[in-house]
């Protein structure tokens, strides 16, 4: 998308959720990690949308590293899955770490 866009302001939506997703979210007002952020690394690792030439690419890089906090707190959540080795997260109606 291009700035300001539809795309933008989801990404940001996301970024906004920086203290409250977690890896085992136990309420409401809590994100999965592994179903929001993960999916968004994702896409944004991918060899494709890293080789882009688009400006949009610098666009999402931009949004996400603008976001106070966003970076810690996926560097914390990717410590707590490589520590408990557990990549679900508790949710039953989610995946099973056999389906990552």
């Amino acid at each position: 998308g291009k700035a300001g866009g539809k795309g933008q302001e989801h990404l940001r939506e996301i970024c906004d959720w920086v203290h409250g997703f977690a890896t085992s979210p136990g309420s409401q007002r809590q994100l999965s990690f592994q179903r929001a952020v993960v999916p968004l690394l994702r896409v944004v690792t991918h060899k494709d949308f890293v080789g882009s030439t688009l400006s949009e690419v610098n666009i999402v890089y931009a949004t996400m590293h603008g976001c106070d906090g966003f970076e810690e707190q996926l560097i914390k959540c990717l410590q707590d899955i490589t520590r408990t080795k557990r990549v679900a997260d508790g949710n039953s109606a989610y995946q099973t770490e056999e389906e990552w």
